[in-house]
């Protein structure tokens, strides 16, 4: 299967960090990171290669949809569906 990875200008966000534990713990909470790559498959979404400089470990295939800008005042009923990302 043809994919692309190309590198990012480093990108300082949060990751909501139920998507670092599973979906099992951590909602409502963000951990700062730093883009390094994106991925492109095709008919699928991009993924994100990201940084977490807390704990020196870098994860891999992140959705889009996973990464916030900010953390303060957000409310998770807000967040942009995956299909309209």
């Amino acid at each position: 299967m043809a994919h692309l990875v190309a590198n990012l200008p480093p990108i300082h966000c949060y990751v909501r960090r139920e998507f670092l534990y599973d979906f099992k713990s951590g909602h409502g909470e963000y951990e700062p990171c730093i883009w390094v790559t994106i991925k492109s498959l095709r008919s699928q979404a991009f993924r994100i290669e990201a940084y977490l400089p807390r704990y020196g470990a870098l994860y891999d295939k992140l959705p889009l949809h996973a990464f916030v800008s900010r953390n303060e005042n957000l409310d998770p009923s807000k967040f942009l569906t995956l299909d309209t990302l």
